[in-house]
Order: structure tokens, then sequence, then C-alpha cells
């Protein structure tokens, strides 16, 4: 078992040889998709799209609230594009309910992760231009019983080590 360099996490390798008549065969054993990488993250469930396996493994290594003192300025600057656009939402549409466009939708399914990481990394949205409404969208995110089980889960989970 190796383990990667920087965040000591354990994985396995599985090599596979590319342009050979058993490849695709090879592949088909451990993704369903046929492509590669594969993140296998059990018996049951396997994750072959790149940028799925970097949200998995973040949000089930780096769970833990970890403020940031500061962002770096296209970090920040997305932030603060973010919470204008939340903050735009909530003004439209706050008298229909507490999510972006009032009634839950699938823009408040696809904001779920940005605001986990927004919690876990900024203790406050003020200096980002939050006027408050920004924060209340995370706190009504994190309402939700599927959010806050994610939550507690996460906190089970043993400590990430130090970057």
């Amino acid at each position: 078992m190796a383990r990667h360099a920087a965040l000591g996490l354990a994985f396995r390798e599985i090599p596979i040889s590319l342009r050979m008549p058993s490849t695709s065969a090879q592949i088909l054993r451990y993704s369903p998709s046929g492509r590669v990488p594969a993140l296998l993250v059990d018996a049951k469930t396997v994750i072959w799209e790149s940028l799925a396996s970097l949200e998995y493994l973040a949000e089930t290594h780096q769970a833990a609230r970890r403020p940031m003192a500061s962002l770096p300025d296209p970090v920040g600057a997305d932030v603060r594009r973010i919470v204008a656009l939340w903050r735009d939402c909530r003004r439209r549409f706050a008298a229909d309910g507490p999510w972006l466009f009032g009634s839950f939708s699938a823009a408040d399914a696809m904001y779920a992760p940005i605001a986990a990481r927004l919690r876990s990394y900024l203790p406050s949205l003020l200096p980002y231009g939050d006027d408050g409404t920004a924060q209340a969208y995370v706190e009504a995110v994190f309402s939700l019983p599927a959010m806050a089980l994610w939550e507690e889960e996460a906190r089970r989970e043993p400590p990430a080590p130090p970057a």
C-alpha cells in the first residue's frame, strides 16, 4: 500500500498496460465506464470521472473546518462573485422561501458543495461583500437533514494529516 506524498492518504495503484489487446477487458474489471483513471472507493462504488474523484477525496478527507487567514486574489474574486450571485437571487426570490430561487431547486443542490467549502474555510463572508445574506444561505443549506448528516459523518472521520 502506497501513501500520497503530500497528504499521507493510503492508496493502491492498479497498473494497466494501455494499447494492448487485453486493455479494454482489464479496465472493465474495475471501471464500468471503461474509462481511466477510476477511483475504487469500495466493492460497490467506482468513481470514473476525474473531477468527481477529486471532489470525493476533498469531501471525505478535508471535511474539517479549516479557516483560512486569507485567500489568493483569484479565489477571493470567485468568492465575491458567488456572494454577489447568491445575494441577488435571495433579494429577488426571498419571499418565496430560503433557497436561491425561493423553493429548493437543482441550483441549491449544485451549490451545496460550494456552501460546504465556504463554511469550512471562511468563518465569515463579510470580507467578501456579504451583507449576511450569503451566510444565511449557507446556514439554510446546512439545515437540510442530508447536509447535517453529511457534516456529522464527516466529524467522525479520522482527521486528515496536515498538508
